[in-house]
């Protein structure tokens, strides 16, 4: 074969390849070629089904996350958070919709009619009512195809409305600001956070254990719809008399520094099943994505919320860390003399220690000792048990010492009663007594002097 024979056969054979390719891809059909839809997912802001019966179901963009809104042929609607994930994959599924075979006819009486509204404007996709070998006859536009049937069952048969987000909070994190737990009975606790640490406000004011503070909202976040009521709620709810109600805050700040505040509210009802696994609930939500709406969540993760204020109390006198206090001053009723007042403080070169009023000098080793023990009692041995103080004599009694701390810089950090009960060291606020493990601070407890 001629060097110039050789060369056509090649561009014959590359034509005929990429001719093939192009019929591969468009099925056959040049005009089906590429996606129905042409649009930029990340600019999307609405998508809407709107069904043969005139009902409508959509998820549409509301800051930074989406709403599910659920509108009915009367005109009735019904919104709530929508899964994030369950939309973005949504978004890529119709943004590559290539059709799997191209079609002669139209769609005349469309199940339903799915509209995108883009950046470039809106698009849209009739889908038929009848499915034939597993595939659905769409039409977008002018051009009409072939498509597997299960685009049907996304959007007809399931349904937008189970893009909801099944979170009865959703987008509740660790990042809270505030926490209220109200009781039929009219008890409350509530907890706030501020710079940075949680403390207990009601029923009386206290330093919240982080721990605990981060299980109530693990708890809260695990609480999930079993039943969104879309048929409807029951006619006997029991919310008229809530038997308890949840209201957690959180505040952020946007790009221009404003401060912002989202409110969630949980109130419990009547149980929803003869065996108490569900209860029916009031769940409302103001600030970005709002919503307000009747449900059945399930009560598991309700039922273990602790409404007792002590469970919530710091196990720890003092909420910081031991190399955080530079200071001590230590008052002792028991014992008499200037070294009744006993101050430490913290120097580069290490403790110093004085009596009353007199010059600072280097601590001696036991005195190092007895300071270390003081600062790791106060900031780092969590107590045994926490008990309310029972009555505002009780309160008043006097302690065996009063610690007052200080930081490095000299700021107050905290003022604690220690006292010495049936050879176990308590610290006592005037709200709460905290009493440690028989042997934890036993030097300590020796030095304050006691009879």
């Amino acid at each position: 074969m001629s060097k110039a024979a050789v060369i056509v056969a090649l561009i014959l054979a590359m034509g005929l390849g990429v001719a093939a390719l192009l019929v591969t891809q468009a099925g056959g059909n040049p005009s089906v070629a590429g996606p129905l839809l042409t649009f930029d997912p990340a600019s999307v802001t609405e998508l809407r089904v709107v069904y043969a019966d005139g009902s409508e179901q959509a998820v549409v963009r509301a800051g930074s996350g989406w709403m599910v809104v659920l509108r009915t042929k009367a005109g009735a609607e019904k919104e709530w958070p929508a899964a994030t994930t369950q939309v973005h994959a949504a978004l890529r599924i119709f943004a590559n919709l290539v059709p799997e075979q191209p079609a002669d006819g139209k769609v005349v009486e469309p199940a339903g009619t799915l509209r995108v509204v883009a950046g470039d404007g809106a698009h849209e996709l009739a889908i038929g009512s009848q499915r034939l070998g597993g595939r659905v006859l769409v039409q977008a536009g002018d051009r009409a195809a072939w498509l597997d049937a299960s685009i049907a069952e996304m959007l007809i048969d399931t349904g937008i409305r189970a893009w909801r987000s099944p979170a009865a909070l959703p987008g509740l994190g660790m990042d809270a600001s505030r926490i209220s737990v109200r009781g039929h009975a009219g008890g409350e606790v509530s907890l706030a956070r501020i710079q940075g640490r949680w403390a207990l406000r009601e029923p009386f004011a206290e330093p919240a254990d982080p721990e605990a503070v981060h299980r109530l909202l693990a708890l809260l976040a695990a609480v999930r719809v079993e039943d969104f009521c879309d048929n409807g709620a029951p006619a006997d709810t029991g919310l008229d008399t809530p038997a308890a109600t949840l209201i957690i805050e959180s505040d952020s700040r946007d790009a221009a520094g404003r401060s912002t505040t989202t409110r969630q509210a949980v109130s419990v009802g009547r149980a929803a099943d003869v065996a108490g696994r569900t209860v029916i609930a009031r769940l409302e939500r103001s600030g970005e994505a709002a919503f307000a709406d009747t449900v059945i969540l399930h009560g598991e993760p309700l039922a273990a919320i602790n409404a007792d204020p002590l469970h919530y109390v710091a196990r720890r006198a003092l909420q910081v860390e031991p190399s955080e206090v530079g200071q001590l001053i230590v008052r002792r009723a028991f014992v008499e003399g200037s070294c009744a007042v006993v101050g430490f403080r913290r120097t580069l070169d290490g403790w110093e220690t004085r009596c009353g009023e007199e010059a600072w000098r280097v601590a001696s080793a036991d005195d190092v000792k007895l300071v270390t023990s003081l600062v790791d009692l106060l900031a780092t041995t969590p107590a045994e048990m926490v008990t309310r103080r029972g009555t505002a004599e009780e309160s008043a009694l006097s302690a065996a010492a009063t610690v007052e701390a200080f930081s490095l810089g000299g700021t107050p950090i905290g003022r604690v009663d220690l006292d010495v009960e049936a050879t176990r060291l308590v610290s006592l606020t005037d709200r709460v007594r905290r009493q440690y493990p028989p042997g934890v601070g036993s030097l300590v407890a020796e030095w304050l002097g006691r009879k």
